[in-house]
C-alpha cells in the first residue's frame, strides 16, 4: 500500500487534492481473526478529509468468505453513512484495492 500511496500522490500531486497514508488492518477497528492494528478508516477520514481514500484488507481477515462479506457489507455502510453527511464528505473519491502478489 505504501508504493501505492506514493505512485498515486506523485501522479496527481498535492494540487489535485490532499492524499494521506495511513494503516489500519481489518479498516473497521474490529479482528476478523488476525491483527487488528490502526484505526476504522472512517474515523480517520472524518478527522483528516482527504480527497482520495485508497484501502485494502488482505491476510488479517481470516476464516471463510462470510467473514470478508461482512467486512465488505460494514465498509459499504460506513461509506452511505459519509456520503449522506454532505458537504466536503460526499465528495471523497474511494477506490479498492486488491493484494499484490508476488
Amino acid at each position: 500500500m505504501r508504493q501505492s500511496y506514493a505512485v498515486l500522490a506523485a501522479t496527481v500531486g498535492v494540487a489535485q487534492g490532499r492524499i494521506i497514508y495511513r494503516e489500519s488492518d481489518t479498516l473497521v477497528g474490529r479482528s476478523f481473526g488476525g491483527y487488528n492494528r490502526g484505526r476504522p478508516w472512517d474515523v480517520l477520514v472524518r478527522e483528516e478529509k482527504p480527497d482520495i481514500v485508497v484501502m485494502s484488507v488482505g491476510p488479517h481477515i481470516r476464516g471463510d468468505a462470510a467473514s470478508y462479506q461482512a467486512l465488505l457489507e460494514e465498509i459499504k455502510a460506513s461509506i452511505d453513512a459519509l456520503g449522506s453527511e454532505g458537504g466536503a464528505m460526499s465528495k471523497i473519491k474511494i477506490f479498492w484495492k486488491t493484494s499484490n502478489v508476488s
